[in-house]
């Protein structure tokens, strides 16, 4: 009726491998069911880019990287062409952070695990 069974036997073996080696190249584990969020970053990472996922990683981590008595006073808005602008609370806490811009920059490129941030620029707000 539809051909002979063996295109068919050939077909399905040929659209498993293609599946399995889909699965293996995008990270999932083959033949398991698995949670939503396995493999969310990997996702992102691959849709949005790698770049803008570890720009995005920064901002969203703010507290995670500088400690949570330095988030109250600042908060990173903007991270551009390895330029990161943070905006502080007032004077002081701006000048305590410029003193500390070095360390910052290396605990943020320690955190991601690749150099993202180049320089800080810190704007009172």
């Amino acid at each position: 009726m539809y051909g002979s069974s063996k295109k068919w036997d050939a077909w399905d073996k040929w659209r498993s491998q293609k599946e399995y080696k889909d699965r293996q190249r995008i990270g999932k584990p083959v033949g398991k069911i698995v949670p939503v969020s396995h493999g969310i970053e990997q996702w992102i990472a691959t849709t949005v880019g790698k770049k803008k996922f570890s720009e995005a990683k920064v901002l969203a981590h703010w507290s995670d990287i500088v400690g949570d008595i330095v988030a109250e006073q600042s908060r990173a808005v903007r991270l551009e062409k390895g330029k990161l602008y943070i905006i502080v609370e007032n004077a002081s806490w701006r000048y305590q952070l410029f003193t500390m811009k070095t360390d910052i920059i290396e605990k943020i490129n320690a955190y991601i695990g690749k150099k993202v941030v180049n320089d800080i620029q810190f704007v009172s707000g």
